[in-house]
C-alpha cells in the first residue's frame, strides 16, 4: 500500500506495509515469525509474496489475481450475492462490522464522487445520497 494510507491502516489495529519489490523483507521486519493471514487486492506477485511470509501458506485470499487457486489461495469473487449482503447486514446490525464512510455527497454530486474514487483519495466508502 501507498505510503499515505499508513495512518488509515493503523487506525483500523494494522500494521501497514508498502507494496513493491522486497515486500516479503518488510512484511519480516514487524513479523518475522510469519503472519497468520494475508489479503490481496492488489495481484500481480501478490499472492506468492504472501505465501513466502504466512504461518500457514494457504491462508490468503484474493479478490484481484484469477490465478489464486493455482498458486494455493483462496479465491473470492466479490458480487452483490442477496445471501451475502444479508449476512454483510446482520454482522453490521450486531456491531461486528464497521464500514467507513469517507464522504457523503449528493446525487448531483456523483461525478465528484466518481473523480475522488477514480484518483484513490478515499479511504472508505463514498456515498452517494437521494432526496
Amino acid at each position: 500500500m501507498s505510503g499515505r494510507d499508513h495512518d488509515f491502516v493503523r487506525q483500523l489495529g494494522a500494521e501497514p506495509v508498502s507494496y513493491g519489490d522486497g515486500l516479503a523483507d518488510r512484511i519480516r521486519e514487524p513479523a518475522p515469525d510469519g503472519v497468520d493471514a494475508a489479503l490481496d487486492f492488489v495481484g500481480g506477485d501478490a499472492v506468492d509474496v504472501s505465501r513466502e511470509v504466512l504461518k500457514q501458506r494457504d491462508r490468503v485470499v484474493s479478490i484481484a489475481d484469477q490465478d489464486a487457486l493455482a498458486k494455493g489461495a483462496h479465491l473470492l469473487w466479490v458480487r452483490p450475492d442477496p445471501a451475502d449482503l444479508t449476512g454483510l447486514a446482520e454482522l453490521a446490525d450486531a456491531g461486528r462490522l464497521a464500514v467507513h464512510v469517507e464522504r457523503v455527497l449528493p446525487l448531483a454530486e456523483a461525478a465528484e464522487a466518481w473523480r475522488i474514487s477514480r484518483e484513490g483519495r478515499a479511504h472508505g466508502k463514498l456515498v452517494l445520497s437521494v432526496g
